[in-house]
């Protein structure tokens, strides 16, 4: 995970690797963080698809509805 972090730290404009990160977060458990995540990552290129559609599904999953429906409408 600390690898995975700091390949974001360092390439802030590679949402990919904010991606590979938020899953890994979510698999441990950790939905809020790789929220945090993507959200983020989401701020850096707003069109990427594969950041959005996880967003959505974890905003989802969390319950939160209606920033899922915010975030789906991109």
């Amino acid at each position: 995970m600390a690898l995975f972090q700091r390949a974001v730290q360092r390439r802030p404009e590679s949402t990919r690797f904010a991606y590979v990160y938020a899953v890994a977060l979510h698999s441990l458990g950790n939905a809020s963080q790789a929220i945090m995540v993507l959200e983020n990552a989401h701020q850096q290129r707003p069109a990427d698809r594969e950041v959005l559609s996880a967003l959505v599904t974890y905003l989802r999953e969390g319950g939160d509805n209606k920033a899922a429906l915010r975030y789906s409408t991109w």
